[in-house]
């Protein structure tokens, strides 16, 4: 099977299992009841970035936005509060501040993605969506171009199984982008709403899962199928 980067995947193409009936009404439902009770969450970490950026107060942005590749190839922007601090008059990227690093670390800046959610973009579970650019450079590292595209099969996520299990930040090598595509071709294939309940869940309450980087084994977390990681 040929891999087609522009999203659109061959007809003949059957991932084992399918959608699960009622994931739609279950994403929306979930990010609406969040976004209610977050609503001065929201407002505190959008006043404490205002505060936190240097700059002039009306001039500081709350959110950053950026095209990410979705389900099927089709592109979308996506919504994360703004933590990156812009460059200074010499061009010189200035530091994360304490506080940008404690919403980065907790997750705390992927929040306004329950709008992207809502919207239709992304699911509250799945793969972590990439940028186009990263698409096309991570996926020569695959052997099998369609193992990798399997993973815009689905919406991708706020949180998924291979962040539960503490692949998450930046992809710094060869393995390291191999394990979680791995995690992410895993819950495609054995995707379900219980399956969802549990990776959300878990990610709320057991924040030491994915806090302090993979965990050993974790290509078979929820699963007792394993698999084959690509290249």
């Amino acid at each position: 099977m040929r891999f087609v980067f522009s999203g659109k995947i061959p007809s003949d193409f059957q991932p084992s299992g399918r959608l699960p009936s009622g994931k739609r009404v279950f994403d929306i439902s979930v990010s609406i009841a969040l976004l209610v009770v977050l609503i001065p969450a929201f407002l505190v970490i959008a006043l404490a970035i205002k505060w936190d950026m240097p700059g002039p107060v009306s001039s500081r942005p709350v959110l950053f936005r950026q095209t990410r590749t979705g389900r099927h190839g089709q592109l979308f922007v996506i919504y994360k509060f703004q933590t990156l601090r812009p460059c200074d008059p010499n061009g010189t990227l200035r530091p994360i501040t304490p506080f940008c690093q404690f919403l980065r670390r907790w997750g705390f800046d992927e929040l306004p993605q329950l709008f992207n959610v809502i919207r239709g973009d992304m699911s509250l579970v799945g793969p972590r969506p990439h940028t186009p650019k990263d698409n096309q450079n991570f996926v020569r590292h695959f052997s099998d171009y369609s193992e990798y595209d399997e993973r815009h099969l689905v919406r991708p996520g706020i949180t998924g199984l291979a962040q539960l299990n503490g692949w998450r930040g930046t992809i710094r090598n060869t393995a390291n982008l191999q394990g979680r595509i791995a995690l992410d071709i895993q819950y495609v294939r054995n995707r379900s709403i219980i399956t969802d309940i549990i990776i959300l869940f878990q990610t709320i309450v057991m924040p030491r899962r994915w806090l302090d980087g993979p965990c050993e084994n974790s290509n078979t977390g929820l699963f007792s199928s394993n698999y084959r990681r690509a290249g």
